[in-house]
């Protein structure tokens, strides 16, 4: 673990609001709503945040597939499915010399939202087997106040 990854922690929980940690560990956890997020220095000298949002088999895989376009957003989440679990993992990462508190914000509002979305979208063709709806996505509840470490 670098002192880098250990600065970026530090400059997150500033940008969110909350206490520093007493020891920075090679995994942190934070819990955003109902994402449970993992934070951790991989590869060397990037910052990896990622969450587990559920078996595959819970999802349209077109719908996943279709998050992973091209995008202009460098630290745009992508999906991949764990080969043990079988889960959907929702990341994105930045190399640790670019992060900064507003940056490191920015990266975990990113996956919170790509969260709420492809787990609205799950919801959502879940409730349209049942009867159509024309409801919207919800926006992201993305909140500093929202966390718990």
């Amino acid at each position: 673990m670098s002192q880098a990854y250990t600065l970026a922690i530090n400059e997150l929980y500033k940008a969110l609001g909350l206490d520093q940690p007493n020891e920075v560990e090679e995994v942190i956890s934070l819990q955003v709503g109902e994402m449970v997020c993992h934070l951790t220095e991989h590869p060397a000298d990037s910052l990896l945040m990622f969450s587990s949002l559920g078996a595959v088999t819970d999802f349209d895989v077109s719908l996943l597939l279709n998050n992973n376009m091209f995008s202009q957003e460098l630290q745009k989440p992508e999906v991949a499915i764990d080969e043990t679990s079988g889960n959907v993992i929702l990341w994105n990462r930045q190399p640790l010399l670019n992060a900064y508190g507003q940056s490191l914000y920015r990266q975990l509002e990113l996956l919170s939202q790509a969260c709420d979305r492809l787990t609205g979208v799950e919801s959502a063709n879940t409730a349209l087997a049942a009867e159509a709806s024309s409801e919207t996505q919800s926006q992201s509840e993305f909140s500093p106040t929202s966390f718990r470490v």
